[in-house]
């Protein structure tokens, strides 16, 4: 059998769970990171068996898979627009489970995605 390329690679909105029902939802937009950039975010974690290296591990999941968010606000309700520098204003709780969402829905293949 042919080895098949990868497809099905479309952007996805995440909404962490414990939200207020009567506000909007934030929503963060995640891209399935493609081969190469999955091969670099496991290599990461083979780098160092004993002390897994989970910095370079959420750096580049959030570099390619974190590409947008709604409804992100700061302490006085302003909303914060996005970009890269401000990924550092996600609480540490919330980056965990982003990074989390960013390595399942890379990790699903092409049948698993279309079901999501």
């Amino acid at each position: 059998m042919a080895i098949k390329a990868l497809s099905g690679l479309e952007p996805q909105w995440y909404e962490p769970p414990g939200q207020d029902e009567d506000e909007p939802k934030t929503r963060f937009e995640l891209m399935p990171l493609n081969g190469r950039q999955f091969m670099s975010l496991t290599n990461a974690l083979k780098a160092d068996f004993i002390t897994p290296d989970i910095d370079a591990r959420a750096d580049i999941a959030l570099k390619y898979g974190l590409i947008g968010w709604e409804n992100f606000c700061g302490k006085n309700g302003e909303d914060i627009k996005f970009s890269k520098d401000n990924i550092d204003l996600i609480p540490s709780s919330e980056l965990t489970r982003i990074v989390d969402e960013i390595v399942i829905c890379s990790s699903m293949g092409d049948e698993d995605r279309k079901n999501s």
